[in-house]
């Protein structure tokens, strides 16, 4: 084997391994490791949520609200975890599904638009006591959630249009 060939063949080990290892660094959704229509997918959901609520995408599955955050969960995924001192809205119901679930996690706070009609679900993970209100669209109170911990498997979000988590 001349010297030429010998560098062009430990060059090219060298750049497959460089390549696999960068690989396994990068996470599965840039890596290409979903299939571009569940991508596109995806993408659509979130622009949706930067359409109607702003804010800014962070990842392809997060859009920071300055305050909250909108998770966008692929189906079949476990279920999202509100955190301690979090207020969680859950767009379908029973917290996770089979469908692609949302969730708007907030933790200031203040007034976050509620994009969604049909039911969905809500954890109020705060600190003791704290509850939540449910606002219309002249920002009356129509409802508040119990003190946390509480939570509600089934709530209809149609005539929520804003939700304040303090």
């Amino acid at each position: 084997m001349s010297l030429i060939s010998y560098a062009r063949r430990t060059g090219l080990i060298a750049a497959a391994a460089l390549a696999a290892t960068m690989a396994l660094a990068v996470p599965a959704s840039a890596a290409g490791a979903i299939p571009a229509a569940q991508a596109q997918q995806l993408q659509a959901r979130a622009d949706y949520y930067l359409a109607t609520m702003g804010g800014v995408q962070v990842a392809p599955d997060q859009i920071d609200l300055d305050g909250a955050t909108v998770h966008l969960l692929a189906p079949n995924s476990p279920a999202y975890t509100c955190a301690y001192k979090h207020f969680c809205a859950y767009r379908y119901q029973n917290f996770v599904g089979g469908l692609p679930d949302d969730v708007i996690d907030m933790y200031y706070c203040q007034n976050y638009y509620m994009p969604w009609g049909g039911r969905g679900s809500w954890i109020n993970n705060q600190t003791r006591g704290t509850s939540a209100v449910f606002k219309d669209g002249d920002g009356v109170v129509g409802a508040a959630t119990p003190g946390a911990y509480s939570q509600d498997g089934d709530i209809g979000w149609s005539w929520i249009v804003y939700v304040k988590p303090c």
